[in-house]
């Protein structure tokens, strides 16, 4: 059995739902048929890309 392939796209759809419209988990995940536990490791991979971004930005600023 092959494991389905998400699209970035979707993928960042999704996180968005959760994080700026403030949807549950459980009821996108319910919604569209998703794993709990995969939305959950998006969520954190975008939290964590994010943050990785911000402190690159700190960085550049502060060499100004």
């Amino acid at each position: 059995m092959s494991r389905k392939k998400y699209s970035k796209e979707f993928k960042v759809q999704v996180v968005k739902q959760v994080i700026e419209e403030g949807k549950k988990t459980s009821h996108i995940a319910k919604e569209l048929d998703l794993s709990r536990d995969m939305m959950y490791r998006w969520i954190n991979e975008a939290i964590t890309k994010f943050l990785l971004h911000e402190r690159k930005l700190k960085r550049l600023y502060l060499n100004i």
